[in-house]
């Protein structure tokens, strides 16, 4: 798709079901039959969420990029720049996501000792961080918070 069209959850959720009925039946099938599965359990994983990042930034920068083609300049090319600026800072974040679940994942099916525990939350709050700054209004507002700080700390030097 080239554009944003609005899918009812019903749609949505029958092309999920092609991914979700087989990645359940492999995750199931490694994890209780074959333990030589789990390549084809982590290529699914990582190769189903890289596509869906990609597709959908670049469904994100084709429709931004369309704007470009009326002569804009000033306050408007900065703001255009800007919206093309957040699409691919999201599509690094969300690729970033994807390989620490990934490795998450990884970690879970490859290594069978309840040590891996000890890594899980780590790589679990790398992710939330990483999934939270992927929302503009996340990242502005922790902008906002940091400057914050800041400003406070250099009033603070000044006394």
């Amino acid at each position: 798709s080239k554009r944003f069209n609005h899918a009812p959850t019903g749609l949505v959720m029958k092309y999920f079901i092609l991914y979700l009925i087989p990645y359940t039946a492999l995750f199931v099938g490694q994890i209780h039959f074959y333990y030589w599965l789990f390549p084809f359990v982590i290529i699914t994983h990582f190769v189903f969420n890289t596509f869906c990042t990609w597709k959908f930034a670049e469904i994100l920068l084709h429709s931004y990029k369309q704007s470009t083609g009326y002569n804009i300049g000033g306050a408007a090319k900065a703001i255009h720049d800007r919206m093309l600026n957040g699409v691919y800072f999201m599509r690094r974040l969300s690729l970033c996501c994807t390989i620490l679940s990934t490795i998450a994942i990884s970690i879970v099916l490859i290594i069978y000792d309840t040590q891996i525990m000890i890594y899980l939350p780590f790589l679990w709050t790398v992710y939330s961080i990483c999934f939270t700054l992927n929302f503009i209004r996340n990242r502005q507002s922790l902008y906002q918070s940091l400057f914050s700080m800041y400003q406070c700390c250099k009033y603070r030097q000044r006394r």
